[in-house]
């Protein structure tokens, strides 16, 4: 039985994650391995997890379908892109432009809610929510007729955690 995938739970599950990089080398703390566990906790605390979900664009020319990381339950899911800090700037709006594109493109279709996951295992200080948010607030669609939805930026640090919407 599936149950649901609230704020809590993922920042939850984001410090898990984080705590499990205090006794692994940096190698192991990549985000490809970070994705693993992330994916295994989630499943653990909610259920219905699907890793690397294709998500169709019916704006796409290419054929091939963008996928996202993580996707929650069946008929009114939720979809969660993973972003990994290693050594200072891949949190930051202008890094992550193409996942904010990605996850506001989806329609009500295909998810309920957006989210981008920010983990900061980089042992550097933790981003104050102000300055993050403005590196998101420069961040535009583009041109084309299709709509946009908001995406929801979670960060976790070991010292620190917060979320906040962005609006396209």
């Amino acid at each position: 039985m599936s149950k649901t995938l609230t704020y809590q739970t993922l920042m939850h599950a984001g410090r898990a994650a984080l705590n499990l990089t205090y006794t692994l080398t940096q190698k192991k703390t990549r985000e490809r391995w970070l994705h693993g566990v992330v994916l295994g906790l989630l499943e653990g605390l909610v259920g219905n997890m699907q890793n690397e979900f294709a998500v169709e664009d019916s704006n796409r020319v290419k054929k091939k379908p963008k996928c996202i990381d993580f996707r929650h339950g069946s008929s009114n899911p939720d979809v969660i892109e993973l972003v990994v800090r290693m050594r200072g700037g891949e949190l930051y709006g202008s890094q992550n432009k193409s996942e904010l594109l990605k996850l506001c493109k989806i329609p009500d279709t295909q998810a309920r809610r957006r989210i981008l996951l920010l983990l900061d295992p980089s042992g550097l200080d933790p981003i104050a929510k102000h300055d993050l948010k403005r590196t998101y607030s420069y961040i535009g669609t583009g041109s084309g007729n299709f709509p946009r939805k908001t995406v929801t930026i979670v960060y976790i640090h070991p010292d620190l955690e917060y979320l906040f919407r962005w609006r396209p």
